[in-house]
């Protein structure tokens, strides 16, 4: 089976699998990753995304334009899958970052390990 599915104004996906049950898994991974069509901070639509290697260690990011904030992505250890880092830790005892975890940089704030 295969569908499309316009995940965003500005995006159609097609994606195939062998049941319903198949195509709604890769269609919430999607979506999750590419369903995004505003910044959370400043609401812009202007995005993009990123990714960087540094270390050999590798960072998917979609940027706001507009404003500079950026929603990082993490990766799931068993299926690889990217998913948007919406807590400040993994895990149950995280806590929401605001903006739907789009975070906007600023020179003047402190972060402590």
């Amino acid at each position: 089976m295969k569908i499309q599915f316009k995940i965003n104004p500005k995006m159609l996906i097609e994606v195939e699998g062998s049941d319903e049950k198949e195509l709604i898994m890769k269609l919430m991974t999607l979506d999750d990753v590419f369903g995004h069509d505003k910044c959370e901070a400043c609401k812009g639509t202007n995005l993009r995304y990123s990714h960087r290697e540094v270390d050999s260690n590798h960072y998917y990011e979609l940027i706001c334009k507009d404003c500079g904030a950026k929603l990082d992505f993490g990766v799931q250890k068993k299926s690889k899958a990217l998913f948007p880092k919406r807590k400040d830790k993994v895990g149950p005892e995280g806590k929401y970052l605001a903006n739907r975890g789009w975070i906007k940089f600023s020179k003047d704030e402190k972060y402590e390990d």
